[in-house]
């Protein structure tokens, strides 16, 4: 195979004079044979010339000459792609530390495998996209792999000359130990605009605008089949709108070509692509909408062509849409929070996405964490000075919970922590669940736990799975370790495959500040229990503690950050034995008083009287002594 002006796949047109740098051009695309197969083809990919009598012939127009001209540099452990025309200061700051790009304060959106930012720069502003293969395990099994980077690159080009709007793809850069690849980035130019699911979220768009981008996402449809793709990830999150109501396609990483022969399969793909799009969650403030999305794909001669086959009885564009949402899908966000001013943004801008309704719930707070969330916008706010039951008890903040749950508006509530955050995937697994209506009432969902930016993957640190997804009438509140957990009572319970993001040292004096608050709640409640320590419980119980969490469970694979959870964890426990035995002090004091006997002759010492054993006295006191 070789390239149309008679190259080798993979030998450069010419050479600079730097050794690191190699310059070369991209070929005519005139009437050349896209391909729509599986199959990898180094770093030309789709624009080599294949001999495929079955494909069909698609016109590809030329590009711009600046995105044809490409330069590399390579080393050990990493490999770099892009553009001639890119600013050469960029081009340094990604070779020599790209991690450093994702932080400030322009962070679009992070995941467990993908973190996504916005740069901004004088001659314009990029996304920069990070993809990691998540696991150890993973990683070792993906590592002779394709990287999601140099996929999305070949393929957003392939698209690209095929005339579908997608933002144009600057550099790749990949980390490699030698030919094992870890992760990989990617930068692309950024779109001046917000997604189609928060467009049609948040702004309310009026029925003009929803006919013409369902128009645009039709034709995206229809341009998607002619060339044999599967674009495996057909949401609406997917789609971006520019300031000009243009439609543009990103995300590529699960794309898929196929053959002519196998359009019959790729159609049969392109069944879930349509449900990802028509899902019941990516039109809650305009459930109709959806109908004119749906509308506007059928008309399409790909989709008439799909439906004339065997697939017209299970394909989800024959299924007319409701124009109201099912309230059995419907959930409320419960935040319980207390002096978390520092917290509640982050966790806010997590949950805006999904939540039907965010209910905070305020357990007295000093600071401003109430004028923030009014700020934020679109929160109802209950406080515990509205709460008609007694104050002043152990289990005073359960209670609370319990009545701030009871004025939830929708049947589901997911409870959270002003200190934790939803990611992406676990926000859609939670209404894929609902909207499947589960036979479940309550789902359990563990938590990734961060220490200073650090994953904490060994160790103590992190708590088992709880209950925080469930039905409003089937959940009760108990307190453990300090902390409200919801526990059902009758009922099946599930659990959920993706995690919550907790940091659990945000800063040092906030993390000590709220282990003492914690602490005091479960020592507390040990006393209410009828619990007792003692100091000797204390000399063995923390030095036991930090073993486990450093020896026992690994922790000290966690580097620095292992060390620190392992020595917090163990503070956790002297704060909590402490607190409890400062509780019982009091009542050990007076218990001594009233039963020790010699103690008693000690403070009250009898009156000079007749001592003789005869006299009134000596017996009164001999009878005391006696009892």
């Amino acid at each position: 195979m070789r390239l149309p002006h008679g190259l080798p796949i993979g030998f450069p047109h010419n050479r600079t004079n730097n050794n690191r740098y190699i310059r070369y051009r991209r070929p005519n695309r005139h009437a050349l044979t896209p391909p729509t197969g599986r199959f990898s083809t180094g770093w030309w990919g789709w624009n080599c010339q294949w001999e495929l009598s079955s494909l069909p012939i698609v016109e590809i127009p030329q590009l711009h000459r600046a995105e044809c001209e490409l330069l590399r540099r390579r080393a050990f452990d990493r490999f770099l792609q892009w553009d001639a025309d890119l600013p050469s200061d960029l081009v340094e700051r990604m070779w020599n530390d790209p991690y450093a790009l994702l932080a400030g304060n322009g962070k679009l959106q992070d995941k467990l495998r993908c973190t996504v930012a916005r740069i901004e720069h004088p001659t314009g502003i990029f996304t920069w996209k990070h993809h990691n293969w998540g696991t150890l395990r993973r990683t070792l099994k993906k590592s002779l792999s394709q990287s999601p980077a140099r996929k999305s690159w070949q393929d957003s080009g392939y698209l690209r000359a095929a005339g579908i709007p997608t933002p144009r793809i600057r550099a790749i850069l990949e980390r490699r130990f030698g030919p094992f690849q870890r992760c990989s980035y990617l930068l692309s130019d950024y779109i001046v605009g917000t997604s189609l699911y928060r467009l049609m979220r948040f702004e309310r768009p009026t029925p003009d605008l929803i006919e013409h981008l369902a128009e645009q996402v039709a034709t995206i449809w229809q341009q998607l089949d002619e060339l044999g793709v599967w674009h495996n990830d057909f949401k609406t999150e997917n789609f971006l709108v520019d300031q000009d109501s243009k439609v543009w396609l990103i995300d590529f990483e699960r794309m898929r070509r196929f053959r002519e022969c196998d359009r019959h399969q790729m159609r049969e793909r392109q069944m879930k692509d349509a449900s990802d799009l028509l899902h019941p969650r990516n039109w809650r403030s305009a459930p109709g909408a959806a109908e004119v999305f749906r509308q506007a794909i059928l008309a399409t001669s790909a989709t008439r062509q799909t439906l004339a086959g065997s697939l017209a009885a299970k394909h989800p564009l024959c299924k007319p849409i409701r124009a109201t949402n099912c309230p059995d899908q419907l959930v409320t966000v419960l935040i319980p929070c207390h002096d978390a001013s520092h917290t509640i943004i982050d966790c806010l801008e997590s949950v805006r996405d999904m939540a039907d309704e965010i209910l905070i719930a305020d357990f007295g707070s000093s600071d401003d964490t109430l004028e923030r969330v009014r700020q934020f916008g679109g929160c109802r706010i209950v406080k515990r000075s509205s709460m008609a039951a007694p104050q002043g008890q152990t289990n005073d903040v359960v209670r609370f919970v319990a009545w701030a749950a009871s004025h939830a508006t929708h049947n589901w509530i997911l409870r959270l922590r002003p200190d934790e955050q939803l990611n992406g995937e676990l926000s859609r697994q939670i209404q894929d669940v609902l909207a499947s209506e589960p036979t479940e009432v309550g789902f359990r969902i563990a938590r990734t736990v961060y220490l200073h930016g650090k994953r904490l993957r060994f160790g103590d640190f992190g708590s088992e799975p709880s209950v925080r997804l469930f039905h409003k009438h089937a959940a009760q509140f108990e307190l453990r370790e300090g902390r409200v957990e919801a526990c059902i009572s009758s009922g099946k319970v599930g659990s959920l495959r993706s995690r919550l993001v907790y940091e659990a040292c945000p800063s040092i004096e906030r993390c000590i500040r709220d282990m003492v608050r914690f602490s005091g709640r479960d020592a507390k409640d040990a006393v209410r229990r009828g619990r007792h320590t003692s100091n000797r419980r204390l000399v063995w119980h923390v030095p036991l503690r930090f073993l486990r969490c450093y020896v026992a469970r690994w922790g000290w694979l966690d580097g620095w950050a292992g060390l620190h959870a392992s020595f917090l964890s163990a503070l956790a426990v002297y704060l909590r034995d402490t607190i409890h035995c400062e509780i019982e002090r009091p009542a050990c004091e007076q218990h001594s008083l009233i039963h020790d006997s010699w103690r008693q002759l000690k403070v009250f010492a009898p009156a000079k009287t007749d001592s003789s054993p005869g006299s009134l006295a000596s017996r009164s006191n001999s009878n005391r002594f006696a009892a």
